[in-house]
């Protein structure tokens, strides 16, 4: 629980945060308000199976946003309306089939190490508070960064 406090286990945070902002908020409801570690731990599995598909689905676009432009990897890329809420970058699509429209793109993170997801089921299996460690580390990817 102090590695998760002092910011650990920020790519597994990051995963998390990506499957909320698309939507796919299944493995991420599960891994937080389980109460059976096994379950939590097939939670965590699933979370990065999903991602991983989405991470090799991810397309690079450029975006003009902030007055500025760049290129960006998106998990997820839609058109958005004037108005309408977006839980990414909101900008110009300067190219591709986008290109002149206002999109919204929910920026694909890099993978966590292998380590860092060990670490985490490491303390799902090793701790008798892994329950709040799993809603801290659910929480903390549902916060605002």
């Amino acid at each position: 629980m102090d590695r998760l406090i002092e910011g650990g286990f920020n790519g597994v945070v990051s995963v998390l945060r990506v499957l909320a902002e698309t939507g796919r908020m299944g493995p991420v409801d599960r891994l937080g308000f389980t109460l059976d570690r096994h379950v939590a731990i097939e939670a965590l599995t699933e979370a990065m199976r999903v991602f991983h598909a989405l991470a090799n689905g991810a397309r690079l676009v450029r975006i003009e946003a902030g007055g500025g432009a760049r290129v960006y990897r998106c998990c997820e890329l839609y058109r958005v309306e004037t108005g309408e809420p977006c839980r990414g970058v909101r900008g110009r699509a300067l190219e591709g089939e986008y290109a002149g429209s206002e999109v919204c793109c929910v920026p694909c993170p890099e993978a966590p190490r292998d380590e860092e997801v060990r670490g985490v089921v490491e303390c799902i299996e090793g701790s008798s508070c892994w329950r709040d460690f799993t809603r801290a580390l659910v929480a903390r990817a549902l916060a605002r960064p």
